[in-house]
């Protein structure tokens, strides 16, 4: 089938929500203010008007659990990334597979389910060492495409009433209850379906990487929340599951692995420190700090007639650019990802150039920190501006 990557957030809506996504508490305090944004990734092949929602990320006083509350809903079919396409998702999901199946003692003929299965490319690793595999996903071109490379993929959002032949060994789910709205739903439909024996496990940005590295702009509405020990463990609780193990991954920029069950002794909670208004904070006014030594060394550099352009045309730097307030110094945004180059950025449509085309500015803006080093080593001979953890330049 023929594959588009187009998106459109047109038909997108939003309602702010008053509860706790993960216990429904009330009790919610703001821990992080940041400026309000369009959709962090909502690239144009054309300018328009697009809104700003707000984008303040609030804890819950009760179980713990952070989150944005403004509710922005996108169609599905906006979800366009084909995970198989990326040679390190390959690597990474068959090694998943194989470390998860052998942490959960899985067999040949096992029920393995995947939850926002994408293109099929984890369950196609768990075929591989003879599972049986059922994925979840509501994007029917991606559920088309995954059918027909051999993976069953049923085309709608997880949940109750899934009727499979056995129950389910294995659950899982990889970077996707970050982006769920309605968490219960997905709980009773883990419940249904899975096997007294059987293991959810999932992935997820962990809060605690927020607070060590900065990382403010991992907040954003495609993502509302920030997961850590203690909420999922309240989360699993309220529906009969133990959150019995919990690894701290590396790769993709870091994330925890939770591993869930029934009757199972529950790990420690982690950080009290996590759970305290005050840690934020102390993190805001060191982001603040940052961003006002960014802006005066930006704004010395076009005083002197100095280029800047922005490297990274992510999810990540919208909220970045829109909180430094950085946009006005940026001639232009590089990025060689195909479905971002000639676009224009969220809001401030800034032109979305290939990588190449940085040596034509004196100086490149590093918009996704963590990739730093990457491309000094594609571009040796580019000076770097580097805004977190610390505010550095690389010559």
């Amino acid at each position: 089938m023929e594959i588009s990557a187009s998106r459109s957030v047109a038909d997108s809506w939003n309602y702010m929500r008053t509860d706790c996504r993960g216990c429904h508490s009330k009790n919610l305090e703001m821990i992080i203010h940041l400026e309000p944004t369009p959709i962090g990734d909502d690239y144009l092949e054309t300018p328009r008007h697009q809104t700003l929602y707000p984008l303040d990320l609030y804890q819950c006083q009760d179980c713990g659990l952070a989150h944005v509350l403004e509710e922005v809903r996108l169609p599905p079919s906006t979800f366009l990334y084909f995970t198989g396409t990326s040679p390190f998702a390959l690597n990474f999901f068959q090694d998943f597979a194989e470390q998860v199946s052998a942490d959960c003692k899985l067999e040949k003929d096992d029920l393995v389910v995947d939850i926002g299965s994408n293109d099929g490319v984890l369950l196609a690793a768990f075929q591989k060492l003879g599972m049986l595999v059922t994925g979840f996903e509501a994007s029917a071109q991606m559920s088309e495409y995954a059918n027909e490379k051999g993976i069953p993929t049923i085309p709608r959002s997880f949940g109750p009433n899934f009727h499979p032949p056995k129950k389910a060994k294995l659950i899982t789910a990889n970077n996707v209850l970050a982006n769920m709205y309605d968490l219960d739903i997905m709980m009773e439909g883990v419940v249904d379906i899975l096997d007294k024996d059987g293991s959810f496990v999932f992935e997820t940005f962990y809060l605690g990487d927020l607070l060590r590295g900065r990382l403010f702009d991992y907040v954003y509405h495609e993502q509302p929340t920030a997961f850590s020990i203690k909420p999922v463990k309240h989360l699993m609780r309220r529906y009969g599951l133990s959150l019995y193990r919990a690894d701290y991954v590396t790769t993709r920029g870091g994330a925890v692995r939770y591993y869930c069950g029934y009757d199972k002794p529950e790990i420690q909670d982690d950080d009290e420190q996590l759970y305290k208004k005050e840690t934020y904070a102390d993190l805001m006014a060191q982001i603040d700090s940052e961003r006002d030594k960014t802006r005066a060394l930006l704004f010395d550099l076009k005083k002197q007639g100095k280029t800047i352009c922005g490297y990274g045309a992510s999810i990540t730097a919208t909220a970045l650019i829109y909180y430094f307030g950085i946009g006005e110094f940026l001639s232009f945004l590089v990025d060689d990802t195909k479905s971002k180059t000639d676009r224009f950025s969220p809001g401030l449509h800034l032109k979305v150039h290939p990588c190449i085309k940085c040596l034509e500015t004196d100086y490149v803006f590093i918009l996704t920190p963590r990739l730093a080093d990457h491309f000094k080593r594609a571009f040796p001979k580019a000076q770097l501006i580097v805004p977190l953890p610390q505010l550095q330049i690389y010559a």
